[in-house]
């Protein structure tokens, strides 16, 4: 034993708590500004009567990328809104 040890040590319980480290298995994306745009771009195209194969083909991209836009995986620019306006009636406001 080391000199420094003292058996008295062994009488006291853990006077802290344990603090558990998790990782969460998948990362949060989302914020409630994406989901509620991914929401009216969603709303959008059913009122439009869209599918979303057919609104991707109108919008000259892949429908992965579409369904990504609609999912809120992926926040479309500002360009991409523009066009998206041009097919279907969404109302999203930026910051200025």
């Amino acid at each position: 034993m080391p000199r420094h040890y003292d058996e008295h040590y062994e009488q006291y319980e853990q006077d802290w708590e344990v603090i558990k480290f998790t990782k969460s298995s998948k990362p949060k994306i989302n914020s409630n500004v994406e989901k509620s745009l991914s929401e009216k771009i969603f709303s959008a195209r059913k009122k439009a009567k869209l599918t979303a194969h057919e609104l991707s083909q109108l919008l000259h991209i892949t429908i992965k990328l579409y369904m990504k836009f609609e999912s809120g995986e992926e926040i479309p620019d500002s360009s991409m809104i523009n066009k998206l306006k041009k097919f279907i009636p969404i109302e999203y406001y930026t910051k200025n």
